[in-house]
């Protein structure tokens, strides 16, 4: 927040100094640039944060946390991450593909289980598993749908682990 007001002050200054100085005014207008970009990097990292807590039933004790869980189990999300499932398994196998089709082979009948599971009207899903599921279909390096560097036994289990928190 201090960066952002920062940024927004060096850049209204900016304008008059153009008459005193134009040097001046141009290190001004740097130095807000300088500034917001801090300022968004500061959202992006609280936010990849927030996101990371959310894995942790512990860590919904903290608003920011319990909302953002909330929102990722909400009947529309279920639905847009059974959709995205179902694309995978569709497309593993396309040349053009970033998954790994012969891991989604091997995993495609709990893969399908798992995306029936998340639009089930009389299945609950625990908001650290939806953030799970969003994660592992969003985060290409950390994820042994798209990453041949991690193991095939990632991949089963991130999927019992996520599949345990649907009831």
């Amino acid at each position: 927040m201090t960066a952002a007001v920062l940024g927004a002050a060096a850049g209204v200054t900016a304008l008059p100094a153009l008459v005193l100085s134009p040097s001046a005014a141009l290190a001004l207008v740097a130095g807000g640039v300088f500034e917001c970009a801090v300022a968004l990097e500061a959202v992006h990292a609280r936010r990849q944060l927030i996101a990371r807590l959310a894995l942790q039933p512990a860590a919904y004790e903290l608003p920011e946390v319990a909302a953002y869980g909330t929102r990722a189990a909400e009947p529309s999300q279920r639905a847009r991450l059974s959709a995205w499932i179902f694309e995978i398994i569709a497309e593993a196998r396309s040349p053009h593909s970033l998954y790994l089709g012969d891991r989604v082979d091997l995993v495609a009948q709990d893969l399908r289980a798992l995306a029936h599971e998340l639009v089930s009207p009389v299945r609950s899903v625990a908001p650290e598993s939806a953030v799970a599921c969003r994660r592992l279909l969003t985060r290409m390096t950390e994820s042994p749908l798209y990453n041949p560097g991690l193991p095939l036994e990632d991949l089963h289990l991130a999927l019992h682990s996520i599949r345990a928190g649907i009831v």
